[in-house]
């Protein structure tokens, strides 16, 4: 099995390189703004352990930095992102039918809803490793979510899109269309989450009260503090297979489409954009039953 194994910054590490600080300077700067410092250490250096001990238990691996990634990957039979959440959304946007597994770098710290193995040492390594030597695992189908801007096809989303302005001070105006009715809104945005995503920013908004499976194939959306919300108005729908929300914006500031807050595309006032269920995401997913994996 030929892998790319495609590995995260830790945030020390993130910072030192697109802030171009030495040591002692962000060590200074974490301090001023009071930030954790004993927790972003031992993120740091557990991290760079399980990075050791990946790159010493499987050197016939390609890896590469997640940051240096832009391209839709290929040649490969399984993308294993060591990392979290964020981490493992921004690679399936360059995934295809390749199948991917999310691994957990940072459980102590991290939860980790998309990932799915956790490694806390040098043990869970190995475990991983049989895993996958010895087929302990399936292939998943998650949902994805696909959508136009004025017909042209931007980037699929793993967890959720949002529309609406990219100020979220500004109000986000725009006219739904669902289930051939239309509505002219008010809001802070809308969503259209995935079961992968109806833990994240779209439970947020819910109050977390409706979560589902990223292997069911249905979609809902959900408006971000509708401003003087009707009765007959539509702020939340699920989206099934074969059907689609389409918006109109009529934002007047900067409004945008944004996937998996990673992807972002102009969403201004007259753009047209159609959102549907899209082609699945193949994720392997481990046979071996365990409360942290």
């Amino acid at each position: 099995m030929k892998k790319l194994i495609a590995i995260k910054h830790s945030k020390y590490e993130w910072e030192r390189k697109t802030l171009n600080l030495s040591h002692d300077e962000l060590i200074k700067k974490y301090n001023k703004e009071r930030a954790n410092l004993d927790a972003i250490m031992q993120g740091h250096d557990h991290q760079i352990m399980v990075r050791e001990q990946v790159q010493s238990f499987m050197p016939n691996a390609t890896f590469r930095m997640i940051d240096e990634i832009n391209n839709t990957i290929t040649g490969y039979d399984l993308v294993i992102v060591i990392g979290g959440d964020n981490a493992t959304t921004k690679i399936t946007h360059y995934t295809d039918d390749t199948p991917i597994i999310g691994v957990n770098s940072d459980p102590d710290r991290s939860v980790g809803h998309l990932t799915r193995w956790a490694m806390h040492d040098e043990y869970d390594v190995m475990d991983f490793i049989e895993m996958l030597d010895f087929h302990e695992y399936e292939i998943e189908e998650w949902q994805r979510l696909e959508a136009t801007l004025d017909g042209k096809l931007i980037t699929h989303a793993t967890s959720e899109y949002y529309f609406g302005e990219r100020m979220r001070n500004k109000m986000s105006r725009h006219v739904l269309i669902f289930n051939g009715r239309e509505y002219e809104q008010k809001c802070s945005g809308i969503i259209i989450a995935t079961g992968a995503g109806s833990s994240g920013w779209y439970r947020s908004i819910t109050g977390g009260n409706i979560m589902w499976k990223p292997t069911y194939d249905v979609a809902a959306f959900v408006v971000s503090e509708p401003y003087n919300p009707q009765r007959d108005g539509c702020y939340h729908g699920e989206l099934a297979p074969g059907n689609e929300i389409v918006l109109y914006s009529l934002n007047d500031d900067y409004g945008i489409a944004s996937a998996d807050s990673w992807d972002e595309f102009p969403f201004t006032r007259g753009t047209e954009a159609r959102i549907y269920p899209g082609r699945p995401l193949n994720v392997l997913v481990p046979r071996i039953k365990d409360d942290t994996r």
